[in-house]
């Protein structure tokens, strides 16, 4: 697990399939410039672990890599503000 800050939040985005959803890009500490993303659905259940954190800086730990080489977060990562 690592810890990231959160760079930018998405407005809300349709998907193909009718829903929505956001994008979260972080910068990822202890690595050289890394950067990340994760992809949030408010129709799923990990959204409520995330909401209350989603603020431009704030500092996450307990992040889980979803594909580190494609740089993304795991939705179902147990966040919490460091």
């Amino acid at each position: 697990m690592f810890e990231g800050e959160i760079k930018w939040i998405s407005a809300f985005i349709k998907s193909r399939k009718g829903g929505f959803f956001r994008v979260v890009t972080f910068t990822v500490f202890g690595t050289e410039k890394e950067t990340a993303k994760v992809y949030l659905d408010p129709e799923n259940r990990n959204y409520s672990r995330w909401e209350p954190l989603l603020t431009e800086g704030v500092v996450l730990k307990n992040l889980m890599w979803q594909d580190r080489e494609k740089g993304t977060i795991d939705g179902d990562s147990p966040v919490e503000e460091v």
